[in-house]
């Protein structure tokens, strides 16, 4: 896959994951995907299997932020195997806090699949809005 196709991938790939499309991020991502999302807050940091990915995290998502993320996709950058964006997000949690958060995405591809999603986010900003 070329990297302008692997920027179009990625930006397929947020674009499913925030409408919570689990059909179509399956046919993304390669049988030994992982997710993982990299943090320093503790106990938030985590990596999730293909399995995990597709039918424990979509209700999880859904009912965290029952309106999706609204990701804005930023720079994409790719190179061999290696591919990564900047994004940001703008919604409502499921209590009716405002969410706002930055992130960047690594992606790893093997083939046309991706194989490894990583995300960074400000994991203040997410403290802020699930705090009691």
């Amino acid at each position: 896959m070329n990297p302008d196709r692997q920027k179009e991938r990625i930006r397929e790939f947020i674009a499913a994951l925030d409408r919570n499309a689990t059909a179509d991020l399956a046919d993304m991502i390669a049988a030994d995907f992982q997710f993982e999302i990299v943090t320093s807050a503790p106990g938030s940091s985590q990596k999730v299997d293909r399995n995990q990915f597709l039918e424990v995290m979509p209700g999880v998502l859904r009912e965290m932020f029952p309106n999706g993320f609204n990701y804005t996709c930023g720079q994409a950058l790719a190179d061999g195997t290696h591919a990564s964006m900047q994004g940001s997000c703008e919604t409502v949690t499921g209590a009716g806090k405002r969410y706002s958060n930055r992130y960047h995405w690594y992606f790893r591809f093997q083939g046309d699949k991706i194989n490894l999603f990583r995300e960074h986010l400000d994991s203040y900003a997410a403290f802020e809005a699930f705090q009691s």
